[in-house]
């Protein structure tokens, strides 16, 4: 491949290929659905870009080499120059390496802004009964139970009967997309 990118740089692909255990000698097409995410990321980094942009980059792996890729792209955003884009439904992915999120949801941006900011928007209110009239988001309700997310400015609208929990990436995801489907309906 070296030949097509003028920055290829071969020892640090055959580096990567040994770090990663991935075969020297296989057939691309005999390689595991692991070994070719690797393959993939180490032709990625071997071109020495200063944005990787991945879809789905652990997908399918074990939980060792999730965390040699995490660690690798780690690794390469350790450089200011360099940047990575990558869509993940793995939340986890997002806490260890991303610095801001955008959820999409029906193609359209339903919240984008800084990881780190998001227990201080958001927060999961449930209670017992009927929900209460207000901005709740993604509302869920099963036997005489609720829960939903709220925005954190929004809490002091509820009463002493609403426990109000800080909200996980995936309690945002999941809520986002409910009131998208609850909106279009």
């Amino acid at each position: 491949m070296g030949p097509f990118y003028p920055a290829w740089d071969g020892d640090r692909f055959d580096h990567l290929l040994d770090q990663l255990l991935v075969p020297k000698r296989e057939r691309v097409g005999d390689l595991s659905r692991g070994e070719g995410i690797k393959l993939s990321l180490a032709t990625a980094l071997a071109q020495q870009p200063e944005l990787l942009i991945l879809d789905e980059p652990s997908s399918g792996l074990d939980p060792a080499s999730r965390r040699q890729i995490a660690d690798l792209i780690r690794d390469f955003m350790v450089d200011p120059s360099h940047a990575v884009l990558f869509s993940t439904h793995i939340t986890t992915d997002l806490e260890n390496l991303a610095d801001e999120i955008m959820v999409l949801v029906a193609g359209e941006v339903a919240h984008h802004g800084p990881l780190i900011d998001l227990p201080e928007q958001f927060a999961m209110a449930r209670g017992s009964g009927t929900p209460p009239s207000g901005p709740l988001i993604g509302l869920q309700a099963a036997r005489a139970q609720w829960s939903a997310m709220i925005r954190l400015q929004d809490s002091a609208a509820f009463g002493p009967e609403v426990v109000i929990d800080a909200a996980s990436i995936d309690d945002v995801v999941v809520h986002l997309a409910a009131e998208e489907k609850v909106v279009a309906a």
